[in-house]
């Protein structure tokens, strides 16, 4: 990479994260150990991250979350010190990552041979309101989209120079990745597999470097699953060792990453079931209030959650197609989510669903972007092979994702680099066939003066809200003690005396 791009790359970064600092201390959360607009699993990564520091054991998180977000917070923990520090401090790691995603989206696109999309890349991820909000908790959203982008460049990196150094990277990076949300594992056999098919229809297939290069991707994948893998293994030992002392039949004895994907499959296609997650479907303990495996219901799907989730898709296919609908429009929303510290045009007024993120009452947005983003499936389907293909399975692996299990908008921000690469495309396209059809084009000089006013404008505003602390208000189901479930469905506004 050549200096300038070098310098440029760095100078987003730092840029992102500056922003990111302004989105943190503009709020009254930001000593909370969550954030109002992201509250998803965020208490269950410090109850893991805080076992670990203490040199406890946490059986119960590692069978229901992946681990490296716990990890990760643990790191923050070690950097400093135990709660109850500050929460920001524990949250500024999230940032740098999420601030490292723009850089990366950057440098990338430059890569890939596209140097004007670049920068419009990096405006829009900089100051993108789903990117600041997984910034600000922790979260497996932020260090997913890192490790998805590191999973695409050097895929892309090891089909364009095949072989064993470059599989053994890319697998290892698919499989730490994996440990940060479990659904990467069958999205990176799907992307290994285009690639391996489109090397075998361009008669390169069986080459000796692809075949190392192949070797290399299943052993770097192994490489952080393996180990992985025994010791929930050993973890589960221990549970069904502490049922047998209640009488209670044991569970499954082991799990590849996690043993949350029966068990959601359950909750997610379930009579009952919204479309989201719904907490009132989950059986908890009476005492604590949280899920057990001493309850037999807890069991049944934990173990059976795939059998009785198909067995009502199959009793009533129409109403599974209607909730198929409902997460569809629950997964879309994220794209509702607009730009800036105060979510332009979108506004800072709306709901956050169970284990969802926060998103607006105003989502007219979500329109022009869904539009933006089917055109840009298919220029990248037509136009830009291999990383387009790339691309779009990446949609879908995760559109898919949403339909068998919960629509959340967090699904969508998951990938949220790779939509907003694709909505570009799709925009340029839409806007080059609407200026055809009209007569009118737009010279690079009045498109360098947009990006420009854009940047100056969001810069200034983000700028202007370092340390400002609004405060924000909230209703939704409440404990016996008068407090809002944070796990419900959470409704919120900016208070009065707050508004800009």
């Amino acid at each position: 990479m050549r200096r300038d791009s070098v310098y440029r790359a760095v100078g987003w970064f730092l840029l992102a994260l500056a922003v990111r600092g302004a989105f943190l201390t503009s709020h009254r959360d930001r000593d909370w150990p969550y954030s109002i607009f992201y509250y998803v699993d965020s208490m269950a990564y410090y109850r893991y991250a805080e076992g670990l520091a203490r040199g406890t054991r946490a059986d119960a998180e590692v069978l229901y979350h992946p681990p490296l977000t716990g990890w990760f917070t643990w790191l923050q923990f070690r950097l400093w010190g135990l709660p109850p520090a500050p929460g920001w401090r524990y949250k500024l790691g999230f940032a740098f990552v999420n601030a490292l995603t723009v850089a990366l989206t950057y440098v990338y696109l430059r890569r890939w041979g596209f140097p004007g999309l670049a920068p419009w890349a990096a405006l829009w991820l900089t100051f993108a309101f789903a990117m600041l909000e997984v910034s600000s908790t922790p979260n497996a959203e932020t260090l997913y989209m890192l490790g998805l982008l590191l999973t695409l460049g050097t895929l892309l990196a090891g089909n364009a120079r095949p072989g064993l150094t470059w599989g053994l990277l890319a697998g290892a990076v698919g499989g730490a990745t994996s440990l940060a949300r479990a659904e990467h594992l069958s999205l990176f056999v799907l992307l290994s597999a285009y690639l391996i098919f489109r090397a075998f229809r361009n008669r390169t297939g069986w080459s000796r470097p692809r075949r190392l290069w192949l070797v290399g991707l299943i052993l770097g994948l192994l490489a952080p699953l393996v180990p992985w893998t025994l010791y929930t293994a050993t973890v589960l030992h221990r549970i069904n060792a502490q049922l047998q002392t209640i009488g209670a039949p044991p569970v499954r004895s082991w799990a590849l990453i996690t043993q949350y994907d029966a068990f959601n499959f359950a909750i997610a296609n379930h009579p009952q079931a919204d479309g989201g997650f719904d907490p009132a479907l989950v059986p908890t303990a009476a005492r604590t209030g949280r899920l057990s495996l001493a309850d037999p219901a807890a069991r049944l799907y934990y173990d059976a959650g795939y059998r009785l989730g198909w067995q009502w898709i199959r009793e009533d296919p129409a109403r599974f197609g209607r909730l198929v609908l409902r997460k569809v429009d629950r997964w879309l929303r994220g794209l509702s989510l607009g730009w800036g510290v105060s979510n332009w045009p979108g506004g800072l007024t709306g709901v956050r669903y169970p284990a969802d993120a926060f998103v607006p009452d105003r989502r007219w947005l979500q329109w022009p972007l869904l539009a933006c983003l089917g055109m840009g499936l298919l220029v990248g389907l037509r136009h830009f092979a291999p990383l387009g293909a790339l691309l779009v399975i990446v949609v879908l692996h995760r559109l898919i994702v949403t339909v068998l299990f919960f629509g959340y908008a967090r699904n969508l921000i998951a990938i949220y680099p790779v939509v907003v690469i694709l909505s570009l495309w799709g925009g340029i396209a839409l806007v080059r066939s609407l200026g055809r059809m009209l007569r009118i084009s737009v010279s690079s000089r009045w498109t360098r003066w947009g990006w420009t006013v854009l940047m100056t404008v969001f810069t200034v505003h983000a700028c202007l809200h370092f340390g400002a602390l609004r405060n924000y208000m909230a209703s939704g189901p409440v404990d016996e003690r008068g407090k809002i479930i944070q796990d419900a469905t959470v409704r919120i506004w900016l208070a009065p005396e707050a508004r800009p």
